[in-house]
C-alpha cells in the first residue's frame, strides 16, 4: 500500500467559545465525499499552511482530544451528517503543543484566534479568513443544521479515498472529468482551485484524487480505465477509458477542456 500521509499532529488548548468576524460570505465547500457520512480530512501543520498558502476555499475544524466542547461538536457533526446530504469535506487540524499553534499562527497571520483556544470554525479563502463561525454554533444539532444551510451549498464536485467507492462512482458517472493533484504542494493546490473556479457550475461531474492518499488497489483501478498515475494531471473519463488528457494545466488549457467536454 502507498504511504497514507500520517496525516495529524494533536492539539492541547483550552476549551473557549469564539467570537464572530464582521464579513460574511456564502461559499460552496466544493470537496464532498461520497463514501463517507462526514468526510474528516486530518491535515499536519505542513499541510495546512500549505493549503492557506494555496488559493483554496476550505473550512477548518480547529481540535484538540483534550477539549469537550470539542467532543460534542464532532458528534454533532457526525450526527447531522451522517443523516443528511450535508458531505462536505470538513478539514481537521489537531495540536499537541502550544509550539504548534504558534508556528501556524507565525506562518499564517490572521487565520487562528490570537489565542490557543478550541473548538474554532474557520472559513478560510485564498489565505484570507472569510468567516470565523461561533462555536456554539455547531453544539445541538438544530442550530448545526442551521449553520450549514446558511453557510454550505453543493456542487458537482467530488473527492473520495476507498478503491470501493472509486468503482461506485464509475458505475454512476459514466462520463465525468478526473483531476489527480498532489495535496501537500502549493503549486498543485493552486491548480486545483484554477480547475475549480472552471467547473463548479458545470452539470457533468469532476473528481478529485489526492495522489498523497491513493491506495495501491485504487491506483490499479486507475490503470485499468487507463490513467496514469501522475501528479496535476487532468482526464475526461468516458465509459472507462481516457478520452483526453492535459498534463501541462493552464489556464487557457482548463478553459478549453471544460469547453469541450461539457
Amino acid at each position: 500500500m502507498r504511504n497514507k500521509k500520517a496525516l495529524i499532529s494533536l492539539a492541547l488548548v483550552l476549551p473557549l467559545a469564539l467570537s464572530s468576524c464582521n464579513s460574511e460570505k456564502y461559499i460552496d465547500l466544493y470537496n464532498y465525499d461520497i463514501d463517507f457520512g462526514v468526510n474528516y480530512v486530518l491535515v499536519s501543520d505542513e499541510t495546512l499552511i500549505n493549503m492557506i498558502n494555496s488559493e483554496m476555499q476550505f473550512f477548518l475544524f480547529v481540535h484538540s482530544n483534550s477539549c469537550s466542547h470539542c467532543q460534542v461538536a464532532d458528534e454533532t457533526f457526525r450526527a447531522v451528517m451522517e443523516n443528511s446530504k450535508y458531505h462536505n469535506t470538513v478539514y481537521m487540524w489537531e495540536v499537541s503543543t502550544i509550539e504548534s499553534y504558534n508556528n501556524i499562527l507565525k506562518n499564517c497571520p490572521g487565520i487562528l484566534n490570537e489565542a490557543a483556544v478550541t473548538p474554532q470554525f474557520l472559513i478560510v479563502d485564498n489565505g484570507v479568513l472569510i468567516k470565523d463561525i461561533d462555536a456554539g454554533r455547531f453544539m445541538s444539532e438544530g442550530r448545526l443544521k442551521s449553520t450549514m444551510k446558511y453557510y454550505f451549498e453543493f456542487s458537482s464536485l467530488y473527492s473520495l479515498t476507498l478503491n470501493s467507492a472509486f468503482e461506485q462512482f464509475n458505475v454512476d458517472f459514466p462520463f465525468y472529468t478526473l483531476f489527480i493533484y498532489d495535496g501537500d504542494n502549493v503549486d498543485s493546490l493552486n491548480k486545483y482551485a484554477l480547475i475549480y473556479n472552471e467547473v463548479k457550475e458545470e452539470k457533468n461531474p469532476t473528481l478529485f484524487l489526492n495522489s498523497a492518499q491513493i491506495e495501491d488497489s485504487l491506483a490499479s483501478n486507475l490503470s485499468i480505465i487507463g490513467v496514469d498515475y501522475e501528479k496535476d494531471s487532468l482526464y475526461y473519463i468516458e465509459n472507462l477509458s481516457v478520452s483526453e488528457s492535459l498534463f501541462e494545466i493552464t489556464s487557457s488549457s482548463v478553459s478549453s477542456f471544460v469547453a469541450r467536454y461539457n
